[in-house]
């Protein structure tokens, strides 16, 4: 079964970061952009609820 080059980079990508345990920093990452959208969308919340006060 032949694999696609994506599937083959894919397949190679999660090995390397696997041998240089560098999946802690891929969560890392990813944890941190959750929070500063939800951190974002939390603001927006808040700004909007004032205006609507206001208004």
């Amino acid at each position: 079964m032949k694999q696609t080059i994506t599937e083959q980079f894919d397949v190679n990508a999660a090995e390397l970061l696997a041998q240089h345990n560098l999946m802690n920093a891929v969560y890392a990452v990813l944890t941190i952009i959750f929070v500063g959208i939800l951190l974002y969308l939390f603001r927006l919340d808040r700004k909007i609820s004032k205006i609507e006060k206001q208004s």
